[in-house]
Order: C-alpha cells, then sequence, then structure tokens
C-alpha cells in the first residue's frame, strides 16, 4: 500500500487485514430485556434496537462467551452472530488517519 508516495503496507491480503485489525463481532438478539441489556453494553461498541429486536457490535470476539451467557441468562433468542472481518478500505482508512502530517493536524 503506498500512502504519499511511500511504501506504508506490504504484504499478503489477509496478513496486512490481520494487523491491528479489532475484528467486531455483529449479534442480532431476539426479545434482550432492558436488565440485560445492561449488562451486556460493557462488551459493545455499538447498539440498534428496532422493535424487540437488536444489532448488537461487541468490540472484539473475545467478549462472544460473555456475551451469549448474558444472552442466555436474560433468556432472550440469538438470531444470528456474524464475525466482522476489516476491508482493505478500513486498512487504508487507518493508514491516512495514522499518517497525517503537522499541518493536516491543523486544519
Amino acid at each position: 500500500m503506498i500512502l504519499k508516495g511511500r511504501l506504508v503496507a506490504c504484504g499478503r491480503v489477509t496478513d496486512l487485514l490481520d494487523q491491528g485489525a479489532s475484528h467486531q463481532v455483529e449479534l442480532v438478539v431476539d426479545r434482550l430485556t432492558p436488565e440485560g441489556l445492561d449488562h451486556l453494553r460493557p462488551l459493545t461498541d455499538k447498539v440498534v434496537m428496532q422493535g424487540d429486536r437488536m444489532l448488537v457490535v461487541l468490540k472484539n470476539q473475545q467478549q462472544v462467551g460473555g456475551a451469549l451467557e448474558i444472552i442466555r441468562s436474560a433468556k432472550a433468542c440469538l438470531v444470528s452472530l456474524n464475525p466482522q472481518k476489516g476491508s482493505l478500505e478500513d486498512l487504508f482508512i487507518r493508514e491516512v488517519k495514522g499518517h497525517r502530517s503537522p499541518l493536516e493536524d491543523r486544519a
């Protein structure tokens, strides 16, 4: 990957995507109680509610076990669990944000 004429990343796509990626996990949960959501929230980056269902984005894959325990104990229904891998676009954006010049920071 070249940024402003400099090589900033090089390697196999899978290796590049694994570098510094936070592999979030999306869960869709049905009928989670407000108390269950209160317990789940510290593990999440984002929660989107739609009626009785909610999309929960966990911070990383290590949070899955704890989240499933909370969902089970709240007697809620897990509809889906989808690990999210980073993309080359995500990697490029991360690199751009990490290589800003002092002049760009002042703008």
